[in-house]
């Protein structure tokens, strides 16, 4: 296993069927973030025997990798003895303009082909005799990418000889040139496919040398289908400048094979599609490992569980050899009716899957951080009750606060009504002061009522209230008459107008 220890470790019971099975489990580590990431590669590697390789230079990787590929039961490296000469079994491209016999080499890396037509094996080696497993040039087209695999080295170990071949340079150059995307000589071609509604489209993207689009070109092109039998109606058309599309139907799954001739007198472009199966028809095995495992588990109280599988046949009814009293042979010759998918759903449904023998589940859950809760928001509640006491004055402001900003209405009104009311009370007051200062002045009356009042009394009295606070009445004395406080009140009127007299300027008798 190569990883920075990223992924979630597998499970214990996953541990112990690799143990149980007898596998041991080589771990390198690489850019792990400290122990987190490298702790588990070293516990999978110390439960099942293998070795924890800890790298910074990538360079080592080949070198762990050949050390354990040698402890394997069936060795993945090939090292025969006297090497092996490589055969040429097909004329792939990588192999244009490479003749005669290729080298010999003296090992390389067993692998297994995929089961894909449009894998194509270009060279071979005589040993071992099985065919899946003595590939030393493969290449295939997938997608939008190609792919080429060669299973020996380039010169420092196995293929030694190769260093020295007139076509060394030729080979690599033409492998790594095929691997890359397709080109041509008088332009460049990119080429880009993709599968939708069920069809394949292949769209083709042509420039010349100074990377200005390849226009008008007579393109055509030719596609085979899984089973090997060729599309018929593919055609190719420009849809905008430099720019070629070819589409056709992709009625079978599998992979499709297609040649683009690019009319220019250059190479043909090849690329594949791969359409896969839909989604009903993908095979999804039961995790039978996984249900084994829940099933061992043992409840508390009870008895492990088992797996309880569909019958595939059950006899057919009426043979006398499936009777109860049949022996073992007899069962086996006995006549079996297989049953369908349906069939086997009811008998599954017909076994009673609950198990009454087992103990009741109590779960219990603690409240005491509720009820503490719920105490401490009380105590709270019930001191706030008994030391606080709250006004409601601001509901008011609140409330015409919510009218201005909120509702957007404004007491304008209220507040001219007030203001008109108070002038006219205001004009009111004034009319009765002036009343009473002409009455004073050229109309004196006396009145015992009056005597002894103060000029803030009058006022008082006059504005009904509102000005100052009055101060107290003060009392005549006893012995004064009605006729004294007459005469006061006249005297004093005299005094005053004498006054006047006396600070008015005296009139020249010579003026009119």
């Amino acid at each position: 296993i190569i990883s920075d220890g990223d992924p979630s470790p597998p499970s214990g019971a996953t541990m112990g069927q690799y143990k149980a099975a007898g596998i041991m489990i080589s771990t390198v580590a690489i850019g792990t973030h400290g122990p987190a990431g490298s702790t588990p590669l070293q516990n999978i590697a110390t439960a099942t025997g293998g070795k924890y390789y800890v790298v910074t230079n990538p360079k080592a990787l080949p070198r762990i990798f050949v050390r354990e590929a040698r402890k394997v039961a069936r060795p993945l490296v090939y090292e025969p003895d006297g090497g092996v000469v490589p055969q040429v079994t097909y004329p792939h491209e990588i192999l244009q303009g490479i003749s005669g016999p290729l080298p010999p080499i003296s090992g390389f890396v067993l692998t297994t082909l995929k089961e894909n037509p449009l894998v194509e094996v270009a060279i071979r080696s005589p040993k071992p005799e099985s065919e899946e497993n003595s590939t030393i040039l493969a290449a295939w087209t997938y997608g939008l990418g190609r792919t080429a695999v060669l299973t020996t080295d380039s010169g420092k170990r196995w293929a030694t000889n190769w260093t020295e071949w007139e076509n060394y340079d030729k080979f690599y150059t033409q492998m790594i040139r095929w691997a890359m995307r397709p080109v041509n000589e008088e332009g460049k071609f990119s080429v880009a496919s993709e599968m939708r509604d069920g069809k394949v489209r292949v769209v083709v993207t042509a420039l010349d040398k100074d990377d200005q689009f390849l226009n008008f070109l007579n393109m055509n092109g030719a596609a085979i289908d899984p089973s090997m039998e060729p599309v018929n109606d593919m055609r190719v058309r420009q849809v905008a400048p430099g720019r070629y599309v070819a589409e056709f139907d992709a009625a079978k799954p599998g992979s499709y094979f297609v040649t683009l001739n690019p009319g220019t007198g250059g190479a043909p472009i090849l690329t594949g599609v791969t359409v896969p199966y839909s989604d009903e028809y993908k095979a999804r095995d039961a995790n039978l490992a996984l249900l084994e495992n829940l099933a061992s588990l043992k409840p508390e109280g009870g008895e492990p569980g088992k797996v309880i599988e569909a019958p595939e046949a059950v006899p057919i009814p009426g043979d006398a050899s499936a009777s109860d009293e049949s022996t073992n042979e007899e069962l086996t010759n006995t006549a079996m009716r297989p049953l369908s998918v349906q069939e086997q759903i009811d008998e599954l449904l017909k076994v009673n899957t609950f198990r009454e023998d087992l103990p009741k589940a109590i779960s219990s859950q603690d409240v005491w951080h509720y009820v503490l809760l719920i105490s401490a928001c009380l105590f709270f509640g019930d001191v706030f009750v008994r030391r606080v006491q709250v006004g409601f004055e601001w509901v008011g402001w609140l409330w015409q606060w919510f009218r201005r900003r909120v509702l957007g209405r404004d007491d304008q009104q209220a507040a001219d009504t007030r203001l008109e009311r108070l002038r006219s009370r205001k004009a009111a007051v004034s009319q009765q002061l002036d009343e009473r200062r002409a009455a004073a002045r050229f109309e004196p009356s006396v009145d015992s009522e009056q005597e002894g009042r103060s000029l803030d009394e009058v006022i008082t009295d006059v504005s009904g209230g509102a000005a100052r606070p009055a101060s107290p009445p003060r009392t005549a004395p006893q012995q004064s008459t009605p006729d004294a406080s007459e005469d006061n009140y006249t005297s004093r009127l005299l005094e005053a107008k004498r006054k006047a007299a006396k600070n008015q300027p005296k009139k020249d008798p010579n003026q009119d």
